[in-house]
Formats: C-alpha cells, structure tokens, sequence
C-alpha cells in the first residue's frame, strides 16, 4: 500500500514538474516598468500629428513605382524637372509608404510612423542597457536621444527607417562582455578566429546593409562607423606594439576592416550599384538643397546649438571623472560626427544616438563609484516592495523563486505586464482596425497643412495645368489630390533645375516681374499661404490677370483670368529648360 502510495506521489509531483515554467521566463518589476514606459510611448506616438508633410510626397511616389512595377528615370511628379536625372536613394522607404496607404489610407500610414518610431527607441534602449546594465541608466540615455536629436514627428519616413537601420547597426556589433561595459565585438586579442557565436554579425550586417542601402543614403554612416572602429582598434594596436606592423596583423583590426568591407559589397546590392555613393555625395553638395531650411548649418545661437555646446561640456567632464579607459573609436565617432553637424543641422539624428552610445558607459562607471548614493538608494528600496517582492532582491529570495517555478508574485507582475500592453492598444487608434469600433480620423495622426477646402477645389477643378504652391503644401496636394495635379516643385528641390529653384524664391517673396515668371511656366493656379506668403496674396489680388476663387483665414487660391488664360495658353514647352 505505501509503495502504492510512494509511485502516485512520484508520478504526481513528476506530473507537477512537467507544467512548471522555467524561471527564466518569469517577468520582475523590471520588465513591468519597461512595459509602462514602452506602452506610454507608444500611446504618445499614436496621438502625436506628423508635422512633416513629406509622408504624402513620400506615399505618392511610392505608389508611383508600384503601379509601374519600376523606380522612374524622370520625376513623374515634377513637370519642370524635365531633363534631370532622379536617382532616389530611399526608393524602398516610399514603397513602403504607398503600400501601407493602399493598404489602409492615411490612418495606417500614421500607424506605420507609431511603429517605426517605437522601434527605433526600442532597441536604441536594449544597446544602452547592454552597455550600462542599469535600467536607470538607460532611461537617461534614451532621453539624451530625444532631447538632443530632432523632434520625433518632424521626421520624414526615409530618415525615420535610416535612424532605425543606424541602431541596428550598433545592435549588432556591439557585444555584451561580462562586465557588460565591453568594446565593440570584444573578444580576447588572442584568438585566432571569430568564435561560433560570431556568425550572426556577418550575416545581420549583410542583411542590414542590403536593406539600408535601399530605404535611405545614410548607409554610408553605417560604413564610417565601422572604419571608425577599425581605424581606433589600429590605432590601440600600435600604442601598445609600438609598430604598424603589429597593428596591420592585429586580429581585432583585420576583423573590423573586414567587416566595413563586408557591409560596403552588401550595400551594392541596390538598383544603382555604385552611383548610389556617387549621388549621396553629390547631395550633400547640392546648390538647392543647401538652401532648405533642414540644411542649413547648425547656428549655436539657437536652444538646439546651445544644447550641443552643454553636451560637450558633458561629455568632458564625465570622461575627467571615469576611469574607464576612453577607446580611439569613441573619440572618433564623436569627433566625425560633432564635424557632421557644420556643414547642416540635418546630422543632429545620427549624432545623438552616437553620443549617447559614448557617454553611457563612463556615466555608468562614474556612479558604479559612489558607494554613498548606492548605499542609500539600496535602504531606500529595501523596505518598499511590489507585488510583495522586494525591489532590492537577494540572492537567496532568487533561488528561492528558482525552485518554485512560477509563483504567484512573478504570474502576477506577468499578468499586470500583459494588462499595460494591452491597454496600450485599446487606448491607441491602431487597436481600432483589430478590436473594431469608431474609426480614428487621420487628421488627429497625420495633419495635412493644406486646408480641406483648398484640396477639395484641386480634387473638382481638372483643368488645371500647372500649380504654384507652397513647398510644405505641395508635398501634401501631390499625395491628396489626383494625379491630373501638377505642382511647380516639392521639398525634392535636389531634381529640380537651379533656375526653377531662384524661379519659385522670387515668385514667393512677389520680387518685380514675378508675374512673368508664372505666364512663362504656364502657371494657371496659385495656392497662398497667408502667414509666409502674404505679399504675395496682396500682389494677386492687385493683378488683374488673376482672380481670387477661394480664400479663408489660412489659404488663398487665385486663377489666371479667363480673357489672360486664352491669352497664355501654352503653345510649346520651351520655356520649362532650365
């Protein structure tokens, strides 16, 4: 009978074994805490309107190229860069976005930038925790992120899918040691070959840069970073050899130098192959870019340069106080891309991921170092607890849920961390397409700058040949109207002839003769935008070759008058070259 008694103990306690979840799975305070903040995040970005009108731009062209199944040779969207070549660097960006809109509208387009955007955060928040291993820590240097680079809803989705790539970058080289303050790839200097568990650098870093070098042209930061690596890695070669030598057969070199090559061969697998580098560089020199707002250089008078200037000063007073050893890839990085930021203010999105990436581990070394504040955070926290589990911990309180398995203090944080993610999609309008409901209208998410009533005019009025529109607005009115709309230029100035560019500032500012300007690119519609614009809704409204047809607080829309319409109709196209 007690044998009997002993074999059904046996096999209910082995049966019992069998349904317990390993510890390992058990989510802590911690991840509750992340959960919040990431649920929080999102729910924020979900409420926050784009306040940048290149999406429509964006999603119009990238419907373009999936209707033609064919990247265009010419710009189907400007008439008046007849004659230059296009050569775009985030074709795959914009097919995205006009696959997303066919899909779902406008709506999921604000979806897509929700997701996106908590991507980039996410994981620029896991390299950050690998680095400094302190949860605090990297909360701060996500901040760091998003004070210092540019505001999260002003960026276009090219950039946004550039940012991503350019953290995933760094994701995946960078290693955690054990001290979890370990360098790039860091392996002992001794060893002949990458380890086993190398394999997916290689293969992540292949398949990271195919895809960069088609959704954005910042994939050659991506390749500076790895020449910065390599080149600081030679550089400690020699300090320590004393010879060059040394340093070119240094193993930690060869592999950095192979790897920037490795990423430069698969980035060639592009539509253009190497005239992708070619016409990066030559955007950067580009005369009418360089006249956009976004390209401007940074000016040091402003909260943003003052706020670079205070980050340096940062920087140099946590290195005076860290003892871990600065590496010449640090000092490299952010040295090439504090330079970045002369020549445009535009490099702020890949200087702040980089900063906070080099300052984190000696902010981590530098509090690791005060006793006084670990100690009173640790009594602070040693008698507060959640879900009846001590913030603080032990060693012996973690054996103890070990053996346990799931407990009921760890079900319960994993049940409240299911409950925060899920309250976050209720709360958020992408919950809308899956739970059903009242649907979102896209203006809370995406804003269009265009006033209904101007988009509606465009939408009915088909004898419009040639528009004249703000740049801001006509990215807009070429997403949001039919492709009968013609615009005079769109933030893509860089496809744009030099003379259409001075063209459109003169016309703009209302400089003497700008009417002739507009009678010799058959211009038929002029759209106003009264608060930058104003002069120039006066100079319409004076003229008697235009008549105003719409006009509301914000927009003013004037049409070429019937008797001067007969008299400018456009016998050739001539006059367009430029």
């Amino acid at each position: 009978m007690s044998r009997a008694t002993g074999s059904i103990a046996a096999e209910g306690t082995a049966a019992h074994r069998a349904w317990v979840v390993s510890p390992r799975w058990m989510l802590t305070w911690r991840h509750l805490l992340v959960c919040a903040l990431a649920s929080g995040l999102f729910v924020y970005l979900n409420y926050l309107p784009s306040l940048d009108s290149r999406i429509w731009l964006d999603a119009r062209r990238g419907r373009e190229i999936l209707a033609e199944q064919a990247i265009p040779a010419i710009d189907p969207v400007q008439p008046l860069s007849d004659g230059m070549r296009v050569i775009d660097t985030s074709w795959l960006s914009k097919v995205v976005c006009g696959w997303v809109e066919q899909w779902g509208g406008a709506p999921y387009l604000a979806h897509l930038f929700a997701l996106a955007t908590l991507a980039y955060v996410l994981i620029l928040a896991r390299v950050l925790f690998l680095q400094t291993r302190r949860l605090s820590l990297m909360m701060a240097g996500v901040g760091l992120v998003l004070v210092l680079g540019p505001r999260l809803q002003s960026l276009a989705a090219p950039d946004l899918f550039g940012a991503i790539c350019f953290a995933l970058l760094f994701a995946l080289v960078r290693r955690p040691a054990d001290e979890g303050l370990g360098p790039l790839l860091a392996q002992p200097a001794g060893r002949a070959r990458f380890p086993a568990g190398a394999w997916p650098v290689w293969l992540g870093t292949a398949l990271l840069f195919v895809a960069w070098a088609n959704l954005h042209a910042s994939f050659l930061l991506g390749i500076v970073v790895l020449g910065c690596c390599a080149v600081g890695q030679a550089a400690t070669a020699v300090a320590k050899t004393g010879s060059v030598r040394a340093a070119v057969s240094d193993r930690q070199t060869q592999r950095w130098v192979l790897l920037a090559e490795w990423a430069a061969v698969a980035s060639l697998v592009n539509p253009y192959g190497w005239n992708v580098a070619l016409e990066t560089c030559n955007l950067v020199r580009n005369e009418n870019l360089r006249r956009m707002q976004d390209w401007l250089p940074l000016n040091l008078s402003t909260p943003t340069g003052v706020l670079l200037l205070a980050s340096l000063l940062a920087v140099a007073a946590v290195l005076r106080s860290s003892r871990r050893q600065v590496r010449v890839a640090e000092a490299l990085l952010l040295t090439v891309f504090v330079a970045m930021l002369a020549p445009s203010a535009r490099g702020l999105i890949w200087y702040a991921p980089v900063y906070a990436l080099v300052i984190m581990p000696h902010v981590a070394d530098v509090a690791s170092r005060r006793p006084a504040v670990k100690d009173a955070a640790g009594r602070w926290f040693a008698g507060r607890k959640l879900l009846g589990r001590s913030f603080a911990g032990s060693a012996a309180s973690a054996a103890g849920n070990a053996k346990a398995g799931w407990s009921t203090r760890g079900m319960a944080t994993t049940l409240l961390c299911g409950l925060t993610v899920w309250c976050a999609l209720a709360f958020s309008p992408i919950s809308q397409d899956v739970l059903g409901g009242k649907k979102l209208q896209s203006g809370r998410t995406l804003r269009s700058p265009v006033p209904a009533g101007v988009v509606e005019y465009l939408r009915r009025e088909t004898a419009s040949k040639l528009v004249f529109a703000p740049v801001p607005w006509a990215n807009c009115l070429v997403g949001q109207c039919p492709p009968h709309v013609k615009v005079f230029m769109t933030s893509d100035v860089q496809w744009i002839p030099l003379r259409v560019w001075n063209d459109y500032g003169r016309i703009t500012r209302s400089e003497p003769g700008w009417d002739q300007v507009l009678d010799r690119y058959h211009v038929d519609t002029v759209v106003v935008w009264k608060q930058h614009q104003r002069r120039l809704g006066d100079a319409l409204r004076a003229s008697e070759k235009w008549q105003v047809v719409l006009e509301d607080d914000k927009s003013l829309v004037a049409r070429r008058s019937a008797y001067h319409s007969r008299k400018h109709e456009p016998s050739d196209q001539g006059s367009e070259e430029g």
